[in-house]
């Protein structure tokens, strides 16, 4: 029971930090993200998105043993770029959040 009620205020939190649960992504960011894909081929990488679905940025490592999180990179890519916070939207090749393509 307790962890199930520690599931539902980790939510809330999330919820309540402005953290969508979906986006909508731009043909442009689809076409970043599949650019991004490609670029990383095997290796790792992060793929962030603004909450409007308008901005992106990227970081990858091709041979997947640079060293250290690149998350921060590619959020502040996308920040950078859309000129606001941006979330994670994929880790490697795996989607983070819902979505979908305008």
């Amino acid at each position: 029971m307790k962890w199930l009620l520690a599931i539902v205020l980790a939510m809330q939190v999330a919820q309540a930090d402005g953290l969508p649960t979906s986006v909508t992504l731009t043909q442009e960011a689809w076409a970043g993200y599949q650019f991004y894909l490609l670029s990383m081929g095997s290796g790792t990488g992060t793929f962030a998105v603004s909450p409007d679905g308008r901005g992106w940025g990227f970081t990858y490592c091709v041979t997947g043993n640079c060293g250290g999180d690149n998350r921060d990179l590619a959020l502040a890519k996308c920040k950078e770029r859309a000129q606001f916070d941006c979330i994670i939207f994929a880790l490697n090749d795996r989607i983070q959040v819902k979505y979908s393509v305008q």
